[in-house]
């Protein structure tokens, strides 16, 4: 079953997902067609990034075990949108060098806001 956005579903009602594929498929072939398209993001500034971080690690050390905290390895992203590269550790939240490798992802700053 698949469902476009907005769209609901009731149990046990029956679902035709062909409207549904139809509209998603539009979006990939104009996607496919302008890969700028939906990017609809809102850059954040890394003054703001940096206290998101810093309340999420606070948190992250103070809610959990130093046995969970010991499990929890560094993270090299890259912001979308300038394409600095940052290292996220239990500790800290860092820019560092753009030669860092391998980036573990690669994500808009207001994607990485959203996930402090």
């Amino acid at each position: 079953m698949f469902l476009y956005n907005s769209e609901s579903y009731y149990f046990p009602k029956s679902h035709d997902s062909i409207s549904s594929i139809a509209k998603y498929e539009k979006k990939l072939a104009l996607a496919l067609e302008d890969k700028t398209a939906y990017l609809t993001n809102n850059e954040v500034p890394i003054g703001e990034l940096k206290k998101s971080a810093e309340q999420f690690l606070n948190n992250i050390n103070s809610t959990n075990s130093w046995f969970v905290r010991l499990l929890l390895k560094p993270v090299i992203l890259q912001l979308f949108e300038t394409k600095d590269i940052y290292v996220l550790t239990r500790r800290s939240f860092k820019k560092v060098p753009n030669e860092a490798q391998p980036i573990d992802v690669i994500l808009s700053s207001e994607t990485l806001q959203a996930c402090f």
